[in-house]
């Protein structure tokens, strides 16, 4: 299956134009010399390694791993006449990765790797041919992966692989070519919850312990063949939190516990058929926050403790029917961090502590009513790096400790206004690695020390 395991030869060139950081201290693994780049993409981390993918000229679309020790990268798996592997999907279960990935025999299939060359391998065929079985929304429970594959048969339903058996599966939601496809899968105390249409009761919240007996409607929240559409579900201390259309009420803030009678919605926070839509959902300090249009204030940001009367607004950041459309939300060391337009600063980096006077802009990275556009949060080094345009230098990386005067420029990693657009944030605990884009080596990963955050 594989060709001989072959070292990839990197360029480790240091980027003396970062203004902010010592030049010696970010590193770009340069996989693929000269302005096209490799476009890195799917950092996992491994134990002491990372696990990505990465596109050569020679080698196509394939996936690689990454020393968290020496920084060497090698080839795990050499899909031979340049096939474009295109790995998606990782879940890890102890030291092993499973992803679905492309190859010229068998398609889109489930694959796993231990982090060698050797251990990287095709698990199963489930759907015989080139085409594949797509697998996909992979997630683990203890020893058991869980993922959506159709096998050519039944169209797209729930299987399960144990240990190294073969994957075997849940259910039959919806017989025939057509299937249920599960969609939104999410683990909650130890049971896997997802969306899937049986063709009776439309998408609708479903539950699985791995058996087909096991495997059942939570609730039809709009009963008969319509759909409830479950979305956003998050597993919290509170329970499993997640939006859903009833049919009468609109889309609103809904929980359960698994249980028909225990599945209610919270709240009608627009009260009436329109629903107040709540989206990008985040549990901090046993609380769900999240943003919702009650139809008077807008857009804004809100909170639950799980009851109707612990679901509140927490902050009008923008007077009037407007809002401020608070995105990227993002649990920092107990403080809700996320991006918000008032109407004067434009849409900038805001914190909060869950309360209306504790609800702050952190700083107006692009002075005036211009936006900086925050997104990309994650928490480094005891800061919360993301990627922000001041205006000057375009789309950068960023840190913050969440007062405006710790709040500046991590690394200008594209001189001007452009930017290099940072994505894929993955940190380890002395490196940040992501992936950036300049005119010399294209889209490529870097990687960026904590000692640069001080």
């Amino acid at each position: 299956m594989f060709a001989t395991l072959a070292r990839l030869v990197l360029t480790l060139s240091l980027l003396i134009f970062a203004p902010r950081i010592m030049a010696q201290s970010l590193i770009v693994h340069d996989l693929q010399p000269g302005p096209q780049g490799s476009d890195p993409g799917q950092i996992v981390r491994l134990d002491d390694q990372l696990i990505l993918s990465a596109n050569t000229a020679q080698l196509g679309h394939n996936l690689l791993r990454l020393s968290l020790a020496n920084g060497a990268i090698d080839l795990l798996a050499n899909l031979a006449d340049g096939d474009d592997g295109n790995p998606s999907g990782t879940a890890i279960i102890g030291a092993t990765a499973f992803f679905s990935m492309h190859d010229a025999t068998g398609g889109h299939e489930l694959w796993r790797s231990d982090g060698t060359a050797q251990g990287t391998n095709r698990i199963a065929d489930l759907h015989p041919g080139v085409e594949g079985s797509h697998p996909r929304h992979l997630r683990a429970i203890g020893q058991s992966l869980y993922f959506v594959a159709d096998d050519g048969v039944r169209g797209a339903e729930l299987w399960r692989l144990n240990d190294n058996s073969l994957p075997v599966l849940v259910r039959d939601i919806r017989p025939g070519k057509n299937g249920s496809s599960p969609s939104s899968l999410v683990v909650h105390q130890d049971t896997l919850y997802f969306v899937a249409d049986d063709g009776i009761h439309g998408n609708e919240l479903w539950r699985s312990d791995g058996t087909f007996s096991g495997t059942v409607l939570v609730k039809d929240i709009d009963p008969g063949a319509a759909d409830g559409a479950p979305r956003n579900l998050l597993s919290t201390e509170i329970a499993l939190c997640f939006t859903a259309d009833d049919g009468a009420t609109g889309r609103e803030l809904w929980a359960s516990n698994g249980l028909e009678e225990n599945t209610i919605r919270l709240s009608d926070i627009d009260a009436g058929s329109a629903g107040s839509y709540p989206q990008e959902l985040v549990e901090v300090t046993g609380a769900v926050y999240f943003s919702a249009d009650d139809g008077i204030n807008g857009r804004e940001l809100w909170k639950s403790d799980g009851t109707e009367a612990g679901t509140a607004l927490v902050a009008d950041i923008f007077s009037g029917d407007r809002g401020s459309a608070p995105s990227g939300l993002a649990n920092h060391n107990d403080s809700l961090f996320f991006s918000a337009d008032d109407g004067i600063h434009g849409e900038e980096l805001w914190v909060s502590d869950g309360s209306e006077d504790g609800t702050v802009l952190v700083a107006d990275i692009d002075p005036g009513p211009a936006d900086s556009f925050p997104s990309d949060f994650k928490t480094f080094a005891g800061k919360i790096v993301f990627v922000a345009h001041d205006g000057i230098s375009g789309n950068e990386l960023w840190i913050s400790d969440g007062t405006s005067a710790a709040t500046r420029l991590l690394a200008d990693l594209e001189p001007g206004y452009t930017g290099s657009y940072p994505a894929g944030l993955e940190a380890t605990e002395g490196w940040l690695y992501f992936t950036a884009t300049n005119q010399l080596t294209g889209t490529e990963l870097y990687a960026l020390p904590a000692l640069a955050t001080y």
